[in-house]
């Protein structure tokens, strides 16, 4: 189990991230009045994110998915990666990018831009156990209740 800090407004909570199969590690959840929500390593560990969403033109959230997991080659090629969780599944098309933090960590990640309504954020929030295939190596994770409804929150506020 991982643990993970979500601050919004001035608020901390401490929030349990679990990976399947991966070292412990903490994370932190950021948001910045409901325009962006990022999950990833605490900054002093200079990690990639796992999850980097923001509001983008009116019903889409830009996503920037995976920097942790390695999904595609990072020179700009179409990649696809799948999420499921339970009967939940969703497909999400895009283009493999560099992360920002590329330099120090050689990060790679799907960037695309999804309807606020997409699949992928149901399975995102669903509370199950989550699948992920199109990465370097297939993955699990689980994100708990508080993570959710993180997620959940900063949905809503995307218009």
């Amino acid at each position: 189990e991982q643990q993970m800090v979500y601050k919004q407004a001035g608020l901390s909570l401490l929030v349990a991230l679990t990976f399947a199969g991966s070292a412990k590690a903490d994370y932190e959840a950021n948001s910045s009045e409901g325009s962006w929500i990022e999950i990833r390593e605490p900054v002093e560990n200079e990690g990639d994110t796992m999850l980097q969403l923001t509001c983008g033109p009116i019903g889409f959230v830009d996503v920037h998915l995976g920097g942790v997991f390695a999904i595609g080659k990072g020179e700009h090629e179409a990649v696809s990666a799948t999420l499921s969780a339970g009967k939940l599944t969703a497909t999400v098309k895009g283009l493999s990018i560099e992360t920002s933090d590329f330099e120090m960590t050689g990060g790679i990640e799907l960037l695309t831009a999804l309807r606020s309504n997409d699949p992928l954020f149901a399975v995102l929030t669903s509370g199950q156990e989550i699948s992920l295939q199109g990465s370097e190596r297939p993955e699990r994770f689980t994100l708990d209740a508080k993570v959710t409804s993180a997620l959940k929150a900063f949905l809503e506020t995307c218009p």
